[in-house]
C-alpha cells in the first residue's frame, strides 16, 4: 500500500529579481533565504503567495476594485518557499518526495543540493529519496518569476498571442493567469497543491491507461498499458491482473509479464456504453488492477 506524509511548516521569502542580481547570491537552504530577504511569512501550502501577502496586510485585497493591477508589480518577485521536515526510512519501500502542482519554474534544493529544475504547473514531480538518511532535512522551492523566464524563448513570426499574453505560448502554465476576457492578469506563484514523502512498495504498477482501442458492432477491444517496477531478477515471475465492472457487465483477464513495458489488449461483448444525455446512461468502468508475483 501507498503511505504519504506531508509536508508543513512552510515559509515564504521573496526578493526582485534585480536585487537578486546585484547581490550575486545563490540561496539554496532556508538559513540563506532567511539571511538575503528583506522579510520572512508563513506560507500556505497549498497556496499561492499573493494570498499570503493579503493575510499579513502586505498586500490589499486583489478581489476589490481595481487592486489586481497592484499584482503586476510582483512579476519580477523570486519567491523562496522552505521548511524542515522529519524523515522516517521504511523498509521494503521506495520513498519519493512528491510535489503535485508547483506554479512554475522552479528549482528544488533539499540540504542546500539541487535535485530538480521543473518548468510545468500541470504536472507532479516525484524525486527519489533512495539514499536520504532518517532524520531532520531542509527544503527549498526556488521559485522564478515566469515573465522574466519566458523572455528567452523565441516566439514564431506566425505564432500569434494578445500583447499581454504572447509569453504564455512559452511556459507551461495557467492562461488565464496572463489575461483573458474572463479575469485580469495575476501572474501568481506557489506551491498550489500537496507536497509529501511517499512510500512506494518495491514492485508496483506505473503509467496505467487503459482506454477503448477499438468499437464497432460486434463489441470493444479495450487495450492497458503500464510498466512494471522491480528490483527482482525476472519479470516473468509476475502477473498483472485486470478486471473492469460497470453494473453487471464484468471483464476480467490475467497476462504473463514478459518485458515491464507491457501492453493487454481485451475484447469485450455487448460492453455497456456512454451515451450522449437523453439518449442513453453515462455508463463508466471501474477499473481495479493487480500485480501478482509467482502468483
Amino acid at each position: 500500500m501507498k503511505e504519504k506524509s506531508l509536508i508543513n511548516g512552510w515559509q515564504l521569502a521573496w526578493l526582485p529579481n534585480a536585487e537578486l542580481q546585484q547581490k550575486g547570491v545563490q540561496i539554496t537552504t532556508p538559513a540563506q533565504a532567511r539571511s538575503a530577504c528583506a522579510k520572512t511569512i508563513p506560507a500556505s501550502v497549498p497556496g499561492n503567495f499573493e494570498l499570503d501577502m493579503m493575510r499579513e496586510g502586505l498586500l490589499e485585497d486583489l478581489y476589490l476594485g481595481a487592486n489586481t493591477l497592484q499584482s503586476q508589480k510582483l512579476e519580477n518577485l523570486h519567491l523562496y518557499y522552505f521548511t524542515e521536515f522529519e524523515y522516517a526510512v521504511t523498509e521494503n519501500t521506495d520513498a519519493v518526495l512528491c510535489f503535485e502542482g508547483i506554479d512554475t519554474v522552479a528549482e528544488i534544493y533539499l540540504d542546500g543540493e539541487q535535485i530538480g529544475f521543473v518548468e510545468n504547473m500541470f504536472h507532479a514531480h516525484r524525486f527519489s529519496l533512495k539514499n536520504l538518511s532518517a532524520g531532520k532535512h531542509t527544503l527549498l522551492v526556488h521559485i522564478l518569476p515566469a515573465a522574466i523566464y519566458a523572455r528567452q524563448f523565441d516566439v514564431p513570426a506566425m505564432c500569434f498571442g494578445m500583447k499581454y499574453n504572447t509569453d504564455s505560448l512559452q511556459v507551461r502554465k495557467s492562461a488565464s493567469m496572463f489575461g483573458w476576457d474572463i479575469m485580469p492578469r495575476i501572474l501568481s506563484g506557489g506551491l498550489w497543491k500537496p507536497v509529501y514523502v511517499e512510500y512506494l512498495p518495491k514492485a508496483r504498477i506505473c503509467d496505467p491507461f487503459t482506454y477503448t482501442h477499438r468499437l464497432n458492432a460486434n463489441g470493444a477491444c479495450i487495450r492497458t498499458t503500464l510498466r512494471i517496477e522491480t528490483d527482482a531478477d525476472y519479470i516473468t515471475d509476475y502477473e498483472v491482473e485486470i478486471r473492469g465492472t460497470c453494473g453487471d457487465s464484468v471483464f476480467h483477464r490475467v497476462y504473463k509479464a514478459f518485458t515491464a513495458n507491457m501492453r493487454m489488449d481485451y475484447e469485450m461483448k455487448e460492453p455497456k456504453l456512454w451515451w450522449p444525455k437523453n439518449y442513453g446512461e453515462q455508463n463508466l468502468y471501474d477499473v481495479e488492477i493487480k500485480l501478482l508475483y509467482k502468483g
